[in-house]
C-alpha cells in the first residue's frame, strides 16, 4: 500500500515536471513561432499536423513489433498507452525518464529484465538504422536529381552516388534480416514478409516526418524534397543519440541548420526548426493525454501505466 502511494506520488511529480519544462520551451519561443505562422498557408499547417500524427503512429507500431520479440502480445491500443504517456518524459532534463516509464511498464507486463533489454535494444536499433538508411537513400536521390558532385562533407564519384542507394538497400534488407534472426517475433521464425513489413514502417516514419518539416519550409522548392527528408531523418539521429539534450532539443535544430544552409539563411533554417519542433511537442502532448485517458476508461488495460 505504502508502495503504491509512493508511485502515485512520483507519477504526479513527473507530470508537473513535464508541463513545467513544456510550458518554458513555449514561453520562450511562442512569439517568433506565431510570426512565422502568418506566412505558411494554413493547408500547409494541417498537413504538417496530420503528418506528424501518422509518423507518431507508425512509430507505435515499430514499438509493437520490437515488444512481439519479447514474448508479448499487446493490443495495439495498449502498446498506444504505454508509448504515448511514457514519451512525454522526454522533455525532462537528462532525456532517459521516458525509457524508464516504459521499461517499467514493460515489466508490469510479465517482461523480465532480459526481455526488457532485448526490446528496447531492437527498437531503438530499428528507429537509428531505419533513420540512417532512408536518409542516404533520399540524399542520393537528391544529389542524382541535382547533379551535384558533392553534398554537404561527402564527396564521391558518380558512379559511387549511382551504386549507393542499391549499397544501402541491401545492407538494410540484409541487416534487418540477421537481427530478425537472432530476435525473432516467438515462434513464427524469420519471414520475407516481415523484413519487407519492417523497412515500410520505418519508411513511413521518416516519409511523414520529412514531409511535415518540408510543408513548413515555404521558399525550400520543389528540387530539395528529397535533401529536406534525407536531412530531417539524419538530423534527428543527432539529437536522439546526444542523450542529455530534452527531446534533442538544439542539437537537433543545429544540425538542420548545417544541412540546409545551402538553400535557407541560418535565421530561416532555425524559425522552421522551432516551428517544426512546436508542432511535434504539441501532437506528443495530445497523444499522450488521449494514452492518459484510455488508461483512466479501462485501468485493468495490459498497456495501464501505473508509476
Amino acid at each position: 500500500m505504502k508502495r503504491n502511494k509512493v508511485l502515485q506520488y512520483l507519477k504526479w511529480i513527473w507530470v508537473v515536471a513535464i508541463v513545467i519544462f513544456i510550458s518554458i520551451f513555449f514561453y520562450r519561443n511562442l512569439p517568433e513561432a506565431v510570426d512565422y505562422l502568418e506566412t505558411i498557408p494554413f493547408g500547409f499547417v494541417v498537413v504538417t499536423f496530420a503528418c506528424v500524427t501518422l509518423a507518431k503512429l507508425f512509430i507505435v507500431y515499430l514499438a509493437l513489433l520490437s515488444v512481439n520479440t519479447g514474448e508479448w502480445r499487446p493490443s495495439f491500443m495498449s502498446m498506444f498507452t504505454i508509448f504515448t504517456v511514457s514519451q512525454l518524459g522526454k522533455y525532462i532534463p537528462g532525456s532517459i525518464w521516458h525509457f524508464a516509464a516504459r521499461i517499467n511498464a514493460y515489466k508490469e507486463n510479465a517482461l523480465s529484465n532480459k526481455k526488457t533489454a532485448q526490446v528496447m535494444l531492437i527498437e531503438n536499433i530499428w528507429l537509428v538504422t531505419g533513420a540512417a538508411a532512408f536518409g542516404i537513400l533520399s540524399l542520393s536521390i537528391h544529389n542524382k536529381i541535382s547533379g551535384d558532385a558533392s553534398l554537404f562533407f561527402l564527396q564521391l564519384p558518380g558512379w559511387l552516388w549511382n551504386l549507393l542507394p542499391f549499397l544501402v538497400i541491401i545492407f538494410w534488407i540484409i541487416g534487418l534480416f540477421l537481427l530478425d534472426r537472432r530476435f525473432p517475433a516467438g515462434n513464427s521464425g524469420l519471414t520475407i514478409s516481415r523484413v519487407f513489413l519492417l523497412i515500410m514502417v520505418q519508411s513511413g516514419i521518416w516519409f511523414f516526418l520529412g514531409i511535415s518539416y518540408y510543408f513548413l519550409f515555404t521558399n525550400a522548392g520543389a528540387q530539395n524534397f528529397f535533401l529536406i527528408l534525407g536531412g530531417y531523418a539524419l538530423s534527428w539521429i543527432a539529437g536522439y543519440v546526444v542523450v542529455f539534450a530534452p527531446g534533442g532539443i538544439g542539437v537537433r535544430e543545429s544540425v538542420q541548420v548545417f544541412l540546409f544552409s545551402s538553400i535557407a539563411s541560418p535565421q530561416q533554417i532555425v524559425i522552421v526548426s522551432l516551428m517544426h519542433r512546436m508542432v511535434y511537442t504539441i501532437i506528443e502532448v495530445i497523444l499522450g493525454l488521449a494514452g492518459y485517458l484510455l488508461t483512466k476508461r479501462n485501468p485493468q488495460n495490459p498497456g495501464h501505466i501505473t508509476g
